[in-house]
């Protein structure tokens, strides 16, 4: 489940969890996400990067991951068009929010990722 789903689990009780979780399942999606969530809120962003890494190793469309992945690689400072490859791949697998994600990315990254003009999924 991810963390958002369990509002309790939030700071130290969030990184506990995931801690406990990683340990029994090192290998689940689900678990590396829990521990990159974690870590993203700890504020250690190249920590987590292997965990989501790992977790879109394991389930590549799971949408929460993708997103948390390219805005990490945004806080990151990474080159846009690796951030706007990741993004893409959001956008063509859950067209339905394509919008959303193109707007906030837009925004979160200072107009240095565009979307304007591309055709549609």
């Amino acid at each position: 489940m991810h963390p958002r789903a369990q509002p309790q689990l939030q700071g130290e009780a969030l990184r506990q969890a995931a801690q406990v979780l990683f340990e029994l399942y090192p290998e689940r999606a689900q678990s590396n996400l829990m521990m990159g969530t974690s870590l993203i809120e700890q504020g250690r962003l190249e920590e987590a990067r292997q965990f989501l890494e790992q977790t879109l190793a394991v389930e590549r469309r799971n949408q929460g991951a993708l997103f948390l992945y390219a805005r990490l690689l945004l806080d990151l400072d990474e080159d846009p068009k690796k951030i706007k490859g990741i993004v893409d791949e959001l956008r063509s697998s859950f067209p339905k929010s394509r919008e959303k994600v193109e707007v906030y990315f837009e925004q979160a990254s200072k107009g240095r990722i565009r979307f304007a003009g591309e055709a549609g999924y």
